[in-house]
């Protein structure tokens, strides 16, 4: 089953997550810093998802979530995606 994790669990991630979580060959992670965008993101999959609160900003933090990933999705504030690259 691949794994995927969608960073940013707001308007668009979240769409994305669910779009993921509704094939049941996927495994999703949702990643953000707020716990009221996550918990949104988990309701529009139907809790077919995984949600990790983390401050994205942390590089140490993103490698950590992107390891052992099969399919890394962006969905971040252009602020905090740059610092992501």
């Amino acid at each position: 089953m691949p794994n995927v994790v969608v960073l940013g669990a707001g308007m668009v991630g979240s769409v994305i997550a669910a779009d993921f979580a509704r094939d049941p060959a996927y495994s999703v992670t949702i990643a953000d810093g707020r716990d009221a965008n996550l918990a949104n993101a988990l309701k529009r999959c139907g809790g077919k998802a995984k949600v990790v609160q983390a401050d994205l900003s942390n590089r140490a933090k993103l490698q950590e979530l992107i390891r052992g990933q099969d399919l890394v999705l962006g969905a971040l504030a252009s602020a905090i995606a740059y610092n992501a690259l």
